[in-house]
């Protein structure tokens, strides 16, 4: 897994992550933790899952571990844009049902209670 900070504004910080989440990316540190500093648990984050193509048992793990820390800081962890097969596993899974997951960044704007982008 790759993860990228695309944007920090209006108190919302887009990340996206490329390629696989697997266990080899979540074992040890906290990757968004490593991404965004010690406080970043504080901040809005809208996780896109796009361009990840997979997730095994340990990285939804570590994402519903991730959104307790972020609760539990203040913060919010939306995870959106599934690609089929992380979408598949969520659904089998019910992810949805433990950490908001939105179907585009439209959707995780508005769950993270953003304002509408402009035109």
């Amino acid at each position: 897994m790759k993860l990228t900070v695309l944007a920090s504004e209006d108190g919302i910080t887009r990340v996206h992550s490329a390629e696989d989440v697997t266990i080899v990316d979540v074992q040890g540190a906290n990757p968004l933790e490593q991404l965004l500093g010690p406080d970043g648990f504080k901040r809005k984050v809208l996780l896109s899952l796009a361009a990840s193509p997979f997730i095994d048992s340990a990285g939804v793990g570590w994402l519903i571990m991730t959104h307790k820390k972020f609760k539990d800081a203040g913060g919010m962890l939306v995870v959106h844009s599934l690609s089929p097969m992380v979408n598949h596993v969520f659904r089998l899974l019910q992810v949805g049902t433990v950490l908001p997951v939105a179907d585009d960044e439209a959707k995780a704007l508005q769950l993270a209670g953003a304002p509408a982008p402009r035109g």
